[in-house]
């Protein structure tokens, strides 16, 4: 989840010219993000949000050799969630 809107269209203006078209808004983003996460967890998963800050995903691109785009975003997001399972020793 984006700690605040700033980073949310920090993160959104990093993004190739093709994947900002007719972008959600940052509200829109929340709804459905949160209405996802209610229904992951009626479905008995646990859910976890992971912070997303528009610096910390340029210095996670680019240390990984990776364009920002949604493909790196979402890896970032699946790497940051795999630190805090190992580091609190979930599986």
């Amino acid at each position: 989840m984006y700690e605040d809107e700033k980073s949310y269209l920090a993160v959104r203006d990093m993004l190739p010219a093709s994947e900002r078209q007719d972008p959600f808004t940052y509200d829109v983003f929340t709804a459905n993000v949160k209405s996802l996460e209610k229904e992951s967890q009626r479905r008995g998963l646990i859910t976890y949000r992971i912070p997303v800050n528009a610096a910390t995903v340029k210095t996670w691109c680019e240390a990984n050799n990776q364009p920002v785009c949604r493909q790196s975003v979402a890896a970032f997001i699946a790497t940051e969630l795999d630190l805090r399972l190992r580091s609190s020793g979930t599986n």
